[in-house]
C-alpha cells in the first residue's frame, strides 16, 4: 500500500487536473497505473483519492487473486463427484455451474 500511495502522490494530482477533459483523461489513462473515477462518478475530491488508491493497489496487485484456467475448475469439480458441469470464460474470468451428485453426502 505504501508504494500505491507514493505512485498515487505522482499521478492522482494530474487526473484531477484533467477531470472536464475527455481527452486528456482518456490520454492519462493510457499511461497513469492509477484508476480515476472523475469521469464516472460524481464524489468529492477526498472520495475520489480513496477509491483511486484501493481500486489501484487491487489492480496492481492482482497475482494475489490465483486465476484459475477452464480446465483446472473443471477438474476440481470433477473431482468432487459433481453433475452436469458447465466451465467457460465469461465477464469476470472463469464461470463454473454444476449440480451435486445426488449420492453426495451434502444431498442429504
Amino acid at each position: 500500500m505504501k508504494w500505491t500511495e507514493r505512485i498515487a502522490s505522482v499521478f492522482f494530482p494530474l487526473h484531477r487536473a484533467a477531470r472536464k477533459h475527455r481527452v486528456a483523461q482518456a490520454l492519462l489513462s493510457r499511461v497513469s497505473p492509477v484508476l480515476s473515477y472523475y469521469h464516472a462518478l460524481p464524489l468529492d475530491d477526498a472520495l475520489q483519492r480513496e477509491w483511486a488508491l484501493l481500486d489501484t493497489h487491487g489492480s496492481l496487485t492482482d497475482w494475489y487473486e490465483h486465476a484459475r484456467t477452464t480446465g483446472q475448475i473443471r477438474r476440481v469439480l470433477e473431482r468432487s463427484s459433481a453433475m452436469d458441469i458447465g466451465c467457460e470464460h465469461g465477464g469476470n474470468g472463469v464461470e463454473a455451474r454444476c449440480r451435486r451428485a445426488a449420492n453426495s453426502p451434502m444431498s442429504t
